[in-house]
């Protein structure tokens, strides 16, 4: 099976044929021990420009429009952390990772609970019954009715592959109460999906966070690449 090396692995040493001729006649390789460097190009987490909705808009992270959109890359690593800026509230906000989905699925809201099998995700229509106009009132949830977004929230999802919790939840660098997730299956991707009006800006890189977590230094989402 070909390993997998994300961006922040280093340097590696490794053996290769070098050939060696014998009396001008004939070759032969014989293996010799010969340190190189292998280098990896920068492979950075963007929002991906395929797996999205028709009706989804993407610019350098900002998000508008109606529908889903995917990162290009799952998390394959033991930790990592990224945040999603709201610029624009008065709609329905959903965040966090899932597995892939069908592309007719991408057109609306991902629609599925947090802490099922395929998917992990907060949906703002359930923190906050009022931001969705369709929804119905009579309709409870455990979350419901737990905040509501503002303009300028910075939403923070840590997921960890090794501890318990695996995924949690943050907004203006403090932990959403009762929505940690400890398990989760499958390959999983970050998402975000926007409607009504909403919209959100994604952030990858590290530099631009505004809530890094305290208590532990947790690295941003780095793309594995296949080595040949």
């Amino acid at each position: 099976r070909r390993p997998l090396l994300c961006e922040a692995e280093g340097k590696r040493s490794q053996k290769r044929p070098r050939a060696r001729e014998m009396g001008g006649c004939c070759s032969c390789c014989s293996w010799e021990e010969e340190a190189f460097e292998l280098s990896v190009a920068p492979t950075h987490v963007e929002l991906s420009e395929d797996n999205r909705g028709k009706e989804v808009r993407v610019s350098n992270g900002r998000v508008s429009g109606n529908g889903t959109v995917f990162a290009n890359a799952a998390v394959h690593q033991d930790a990592a952390y990224w945040e999603i800026k709201v610029l624009k509230n008065g709609g329905r906000i959903v965040w966090g990772i899932s597995r892939e989905v069908e592309r007719d699925a991408l057109n609306g809201a991902l629609c599925v609970r947090g802490g099922s099998d395929s998917a992990c995700v907060l949906d703002s229509a359930n923190l906050d019954p009022t931001s969705n106009p369709d929804r119905d009132p009579e309709e409870e949830t455990p979350n419901s009715g737990l905040m509501v977004l503002n303009e300028s929230d910075v939403l923070g999802v840590h997921v960890q592959q090794s501890d318990l919790p695996m995924v949690q939840f943050y907004c203006n660098g403090q932990e959403i109460p009762n929505t940690a997730v400890n398990r989760f299956r499958g390959l999983m991707y970050p998402v975000v999906s926007v409607m009504g009006g909403a919209t959100v800006e994604v952030r990858f890189d590290e530099d631009l966070w505004e809530f890094p977590l305290k208590s532990k230094k947790v690295p941003p989402m780095m793309k594995a690449v296949e080595l040949i």
